[in-house]
């Protein structure tokens, strides 16, 4: 229950940072064209995106797998912190688009799930490796 609750706070602590990313052009920090245009987001609001979604990530299952001992409950742990990020996730982009069909929506919970996995299965085999474990994950979140 623990993984799955830390699933959803990381869900919830990405897109903090992605709201408090999305409001930097209100105060002045960036130029809003750099964000934002008539039309959606850009690509460098969407690398925002990512990084703090990957990030968020990592760092909430770093923090739960050195408790795991063994590998079947290393797995069931990691599948329960992946569905409960997964889960908050599509309940944010439906709340915001409603209209979203199935297809993107089983992509954006594959893409989270892939991601997780790739970190998890990091940090249990090559810890050390993990700041490439999610440079790769924020590229293939942001493709």
């Amino acid at each position: 229950m623990k993984s799955l609750l830390a699933g959803v706070l990381a869900a919830v602590a990405a897109l903090i940072l992605e709201l408090i990313a999305s409001v930097l052009p209100e105060y002045g920090f960036v130029s809003p064209e750099t964000f934002m245009t008539a039309t959606g987001f850009t690509p460098i609001l969407l690398l925002v995106f990512a990084c703090a979604e990957e990030l968020a990530k990592a760092v909430f299952l770093w923090k739960i797998i050195p408790i795991v001992h063994d590998s079947s409950a290393f797995l069931v742990r990691t599948m329960l912190f992946a569905a409960g990020f997964g889960a908050t996730e599509l309940l944010i982009a439906f709340s915001s688009r409603p209209d979203l069909t199935a297809l993107p929506a089983i992509g954006i919970f594959s893409v989270h799930i892939a991601t997780i996995f790739l970190y998890a299965a990091t940090l249990e085999k090559h810890p050390r490796w993990l700041p490439i474990s999610i440079l790769f994950g924020i590229l293939f979140h942001f493709l």
